[in-house]
């Protein structure tokens, strides 16, 4: 993770991450969630079976309201309606 600390220290207008390896960085205090202006998902084989859901819900919870949240069209039902209606 060294090498993408050093890119995250220097500072990023996109991010493009798993669920887990965002809060890993966010939890580490690498990154703040409170800026982010759109959140969006691309399907995962198995996203809602993978675990992914209670990450993805914890990522949201620490993003402003205000942020426009989208989602891939392959998504999982459940994943889609999480995303659109949280």
């Amino acid at each position: 993770m060294d090498e993408q600390t050093k890119k995250l220290d220097r500072g990023v207008d996109v991010l493009i991450a798993t669920p887990g390896r965002l809060l890993d960085h966010f939890e580490r205090g690498r990154i703040l969630l409170n800026d982010i202006k759109i959140l969006s998902s691309t399907r995962q084989t198995g996203c809602s079976t993978a675990g992914f859901i209670p990450d993805v819900e914890k990522i949201v919870s620490c993003c402003r309201r205000s942020a426009k949240r989208c989602s891939s069209r392959r998504c999982h039902r459940k994943f889609v309606d999480f995303l659109t209606n949280s």
